[in-house]
């Protein structure tokens, strides 16, 4: 298995450790409102399910690559950000991330 080199933890990583997950759920939550049909939902509900998976495996190789990736994922929310995270003074990456 070949690990990440560097992790990111700065721009939109600072206030949650999967954004471009966080877009994807965005868009998808305007589109089901925008068409609200069966067919969607039930496609909608297999990519959450996909993604929390890829999340769950993605996050397995970061722990693994990176010893500190447990305490930038304790303070920083997965989708959206923890209200600490938004109040945290120091918004500066951890060491080696």
């Amino acid at each position: 298995r070949r690990f990440p080199e560097k992790s990111v933890s700065s721009g939109p990583a600072r206030f949650a450790r999967h954004p471009i997950y966080t877009g994807g759920c965005l868009a998808y939550l305007g589109l089901i409102m925008s068409h609200p049909t069966v067919p969607l939902a039930i496609a909608l509900s297999g990519w959450v399910i996909c993604i929390r998976l890829r999340m769950r495996y993605e996050e397995a190789i970061l722990t693994q690559a990176f010893p500190q990736y447990a305490d930038y994922r304790r303070r920083v929310g997965a989708l959206v950000p923890w209200p600490a995270t938004l109040n945290a003074k120091d918004t500066a990456p951890a060491p080696g991330l």
